[in-house]
């Protein structure tokens, strides 16, 4: 059950519409259940169809931050399915695929998708790192609604964005902002005992 659990850790921490927090929340509800009063298999089909929301949340990511990569990606499907998946709305549409064609393993899909993240935090960076610019005069805010909000970030998409290494983007002029942002997101975001930290 905490292995199980863990997969929680990969899914988003916020989502675009009410109905899809339901929908994920409806699923691990129908997983700890089922789980609960031992009807397994029932367990299993709940635990599959949150693996297959991260994995939909995965390639939603890649369309978003890398929308010429994941075009790249739609060759071999037919030009129905690659019509619908690039006028996509939400991460959702990728479940009329096929699982045997996107199916891969949780944690292999996380490291493949390291590089994503890191160019969609660097974006962020050199993007909102103006308070008087972005869209929320508080950076925790600009944080919450336009990194992880907008790109469904889960929990270890924010570990990888607190790993990012700044020295790539260290001769910029705003340098100084862009470090303020990236602290605030270790203070609000990182490990327990960094928080507060500066």
């Amino acid at each position: 059950m905490e292995e199980a659990a863990e997969l929680g850790n990969y899914l988003p921490l916020s989502f675009k519409t009410p109905s899809e927090q339901e929908y994920i929340a409806f699923l691990w509800d129908a997983f700890e259940t089922n789980y609960t009063h031992g009807k397994y298999q029932f367990a299993f089909l709940a635990y599959h169809m949150l693996s297959m929301s991260f994995v939909n949340f995965n390639i939603w990511q890649i369309r978003q931050a890398r929308p010429e990569d994941f075009g790249k990606g739609l060759i071999g499907f037919g030009k129905d399915i690659e019509k619908n998946l690039l006028g996509a709305t939400s991460p959702f549409v990728f479940s009329t695929v096929k699982e045997r064609r996107i199916l891969r393993v949780v944690d292999e899909i996380q490291t493949h998708s390291t590089p994503v993240i890191e160019h969609c935090y660097r974006e962020f960076l050199l993007q909102n790192h103006d308070p008087e610019e972005r869209e929320y005069p508080d950076a925790a805010d600009q944080i919450r609604e336009v990194l992880i909000h907008k790109n469904y970030l889960s929990q270890e998409d924010i570990n990888i964005c607190l790993g990012f290494d700044l020295a790539g983007i260290a001769d910029r002029p705003e340098i100084d902002s862009i470090r303020t942002l990236h602290e605030v997101l270790k203070s609000e975001c990182g490990p327990d005992d960094e928080h507060g930290a500066s």
